[in-house]
This record gives structure tokens, sequence and C-alpha cells, in this order.
């Protein structure tokens, strides 16, 4: 049963995703523990797949030390992604479906078969994975300024915006020694990115994901996208803004419309 308190914030958070808008902080909601931001997240998610979203995948946040330590939290956290965040590599998000937005370079992983059960040991996991990929994330706060604690922060879908999945390469193709990366905005390079960056690194992140849904009665299907955390620091970007990441020796590139 919702408290009144969760309520009001399960409304006010659906709400402002669907007409991109900023809602003051909740700082009611952040008296309470953690597991209500997942009720609240589970909760909207379950209305947006009502009214026609598709589940695509999931984010991982929170996955270095320096948040776990801001947040007060000891492992990350995770938020659905839908087909309505998804944009097409050298795509354009319009203005008005971004509020203040923080631009990351991540490690996709894509699922190639159904994952319902847990296995005997990670490596069997992780033959679950048919491909990686380069994704630029722009995660985005329906929060005002960003104010929140990590109860808020999972209800409010941890932030997710945008995503835009660059050509994918075989699972067995990559160096697991960590991807390096290399961010541009309006061509000019703003941070170099490594997969060390993600404590663990990104197969580490990956693989608390399964375990963290699995746990919960959750799977994995084929064709997930799984965003494994951010290799470089969060960076603000600007309507009209150029982005590009090059990894693997690929681009993907994405334009905020002015």
């Amino acid at each position: 049963m919702m408290t009144a308190t969760v309520e009001i914030a399960t409304e006010a958070l659906m709400r402002a995703s669907q007409n991109s808008v900023s809602v003051e902080r909740l700082t009611a909601l952040e008296e309470m523990p953690l597991q209500v931001g997942y009720q609240i997240q589970m909760d909207n998610l379950r209305r947006r797949l009502e009214s026609g979203e598709v589940h695509t995948g999931w984010k991982v946040a929170i996955t270095n030390q320096k948040a776990l330590d801001k947040f007060s939290v000891t492992e990350p956290a995770s938020g659905p992604l839908t087909q309505s965040m998804a944009v097409i590599n050298r795509g354009s998000i319009p203005r008005n479906e971004l509020l203040r937005p923080k631009l990351e370079a991540e490690l996709a992983f894509i699922v190639g078969e159904n994952l319902t059960k847990s296995c005997d040991n990670d490596e069997q996991l992780l033959n679950h994975v048919a491909s990686v990929a380069p994704a630029i994330e722009i995660a985005d706060c329906r929060i005002r300024d960003w104010a929140f604690n990590a109860t808020s922060f999972v209800a409010d879908n941890a932030a997710a915006g945008k995503y835009c999945l660059g050509e994918a390469l075989p699972f067995h193709q990559w160096d697991r020694s960590g991807p390096q990366c290399d961010l541009f905005i309006n061509d000019s390079p703003v941070a170099q990115g490594q997969g060390s960056y993600v404590s663990g690194g990104p197969i580490a992140s990956f693989l608390w994901l399964i375990k963290s849904q699995l746990r919960q009665g959750g799977m994995l299907k084929k064709g997930d996208v799984v965003l494994t955390g951010s290799m470089t620091p969060p960076l603000d970007i600007h309507p009209g803004d150029d982005i590009r990441l090059r990894m693997f020796d690929n681009d993907v590139q994405v334009h905020w419309a002015q």
C-alpha cells in the first residue's frame, strides 16, 4: 500500500517524465529507504509499458567509488531503459526532450539469449552476452538542480535520459583489460575515458546488474542493452551541441537540437 508521500512522488515523477519538466526536491521521499525508490521506479515503468513503450534494457549508475561515497551506499543502482530513450547513431534529440543533461561515455553489453536463472559461475553468465558496443548516455534528472539522495535518484529512474549505441563488436573479440575512449563536443576533445573508471570494470558492473535482477525474480532477455556505467566524469551539454564518442576505432554521434 502506498503512503501519501510515495504516491505524490510517483505521480510527480511520472508527469515530469511525460512532459519534460522538473519537480522540486523530494525531501520527504529522501527520508525513506532505498527500496521505496525502486518501488516508485517499477511502478512508473509499469505505467510506461501499459501506455505502449517497450522495455529495452537497463542502465547501471553510481559505478565508481566517489559516487558510492557521495550517496553513502555500498553497491551501484540501476534503472530501466525504454525505446523512447534510444537515439540512432548520428541522430538528433529534440530540444524539448532534455532538461539539464549530463554526457557520459559508456560500454554497452547486448544480451544474446534470455537469462532467467543464475549460473554456476560468472563465465557462464557472460556466455549470455552477444556483443559490446560504445554508447553515449545522456543522463537527465527530473528533480530540479540534480538535488537528490540515493532514494530519490533511484525513484527518478536513476536519471535515465537518452542513449545511443555505436557499432557492436562480438563479445569474444574485445579486449577485456579495459576499453578506452575519447569524447568530443563540437569537434573539441573534452574527455578521455577508460574502463577502470568503473569500479571493478564494465564486466563487474554488468555482472552486478544480472545478479541483482535474478535475485529479485527478474530476467534479462535477448536483445537487452545494459549500460555499464560512465567511463568519464559527467559533462554538461547545451542545445546545439554535436557529441561524438570514439571507441574501438568507431564513432558514435548525437546532436541535441537548438
